[in-house]
């Protein structure tokens, strides 16, 4: 059991994964914010297995009959991004 002697809290998770950076404690941060830290070895996973809460992630669009080539394109492309990161 590890007693820190000083506690950092923040809802900015910038600021976790700086002070993390620096050496200055363990943070709790989602992995796609720390992922390129992780794989080269600036960060290490502490506990694997401990997971935050999942939250269900919608894209809305006003309903129409059609749909702008834009907007189809912007929807498949954050769907695949949103894939990539969360599967």
């Amino acid at each position: 059991f590890i007693k820190p002697s000083l506690t950092y809290t923040s809802n900015n998770p910038s600021f976790l994964l700086q002070m993390a950076l620096l050496g200055k404690g363990a943070a709790f941060l989602p992995e796609f914010i720390c992922r390129e830290h992780i794989e080269s070895g600036r960060l290490v996973h502490i506990h694997k297995n401990m997971r935050g809460n999942e939250i269900p992630l919608s894209l809305v669009m006003p309903e129409q009959k059609e749909v702008s080539m834009k907007v189809k394109k912007f929807v498949e492309f954050a769907a695949k991004k949103l894939k990539e990161l969360y599967s």
